[in-house]
């Protein structure tokens, strides 16, 4: 059952790569003009480690590296949420790709895939909690969607499929920062 179930991964794996990666290692979604966000790169990252692939994970992570960093225009290491034609058309990060990107980096550190980075993660977590968190006048400290959502005079934005408990686990782990448990304890929070 056990090579029945990692072959039927690897099968998946493999096709994945051919529809929707390129060569270059940008993940493009043929259902919007071939566009990239920055969640499917993560998320392909993600695919790599668990499926140990190397190389994918190689092109992937320095496509992203070097052509959805904010580092050099915005001074933080989020990524740009979108890529249309021949470059970034939208800057403006989004917590849920910063998140699982932070995620798989330091998995992917865990699993002696990349060296550095469990440093690029931490500086990426640090960004998080800095920027892409509000603590409220109760105390519950909530993940914004990216760096907007907080606005005076408005409601928080709050998009609950955003938290990703795992990860800030983690990212603890990772760093012993006492926010992340406040935002994992938030995750939980029923908003009335």
């Amino acid at each position: 059952m056990q090579k029945q179930l990692e072959q039927s991964l690897e099968t998946w794996w493999e096709s994945y790569k051919r529809n929707f990666i390129l060569l270059v290692g940008r993940v493009q979604r043929t259902e919007h003009g071939f566009d990239t966000v920055s969640e499917g790169q993560a998320y392909a990252i993600i695919l790599s480690v668990f499926t140990e692939d190397r190389d994918t994970f190689d092109l992937i992570y320095d496509w992203t590296k070097k052509h959805l960093s904010r580092k050099n225009k915005e001074g933080d290491h989020f990524l740009a949420w979108h890529w249309e034609g021949n470059g970034v058309s939208d800057w403006m990060p989004a917590s849920d790709a910063d998140c699982d990107y932070a995620f798989v980096l330091l998995l992917a550190s865990y699993r002696r895939m990349e060296d550095k980075c469990a440093a690029k993660a931490i500086q990426i977590i640090n960004d998080i909690l800095d920027k892409e968190t509000v603590r409220m006048s109760d105390n519950h400290l909530f993940l914004l969607p990216g760096l907007w959502g907080n606005e005076k005079d408005v409601c928080l934005t709050q998009n609950p499929s955003y938290y990703n408990p795992a990860a800030f686990h983690l990212f603890y782990y990772a760093m012993q920062d006492s926010r992340l448990p406040d935002l994992i304890e938030t995750r939980y929070f029923n908003i009335n």
